[in-house]
């Protein structure tokens, strides 16, 4: 399997998200900035894709956990139109089934804007 390494670029997909799962991703993005330390999920019933977001320090988090071999980077777009582009992103195989890939994207939470979508 094709390791991802942090700051490289590597291929990515991208899909176009429904209005619901992105108010759900923006519903976790506020929930966590509320709650930090806590870890907030869904996973998309249609497409089986993991959405997670937490905010710990200064960092807010947002991941996506989809089948390989790519990365989907659908929120990217998404997310640096509203928030600017992240501070790190990186891409690796899940430990648990590296047939499903991880995104992960961090800001620091004073980058973040405080209104919500």
């Amino acid at each position: 399997m094709q390791k991802y390494a942090e700051d490289k670029m590597t291929p990515v997909f991208c899909d176009e998200l429904s209005e619901h799962t992105l108010n759900v991703v923006f519903e976790l993005i506020r929930k966590a900035q509320e709650q930090p330390n806590i870890q907030f999920n869904y996973v998309d019933p249609v497409d089986k894709v993991s959405y997670c977001v937490s905010a710990h320090g200064n960092k807010l988090a947002v991941s996506l956990v989809d089948w390989g071999p790519l990365p989907n980077a659908s929120l990217y777009p998404v997310l640096t139109n509203i928030y600017g582009e992240p501070a790190h992103v990186f891409s690796k195989p899940w430990i648990r089934d590296e047939r499903f890939v991880f995104l992960v994207m961090y800001w620091e939470v004073n980058s973040v804007s405080n209104s919500f979508h």
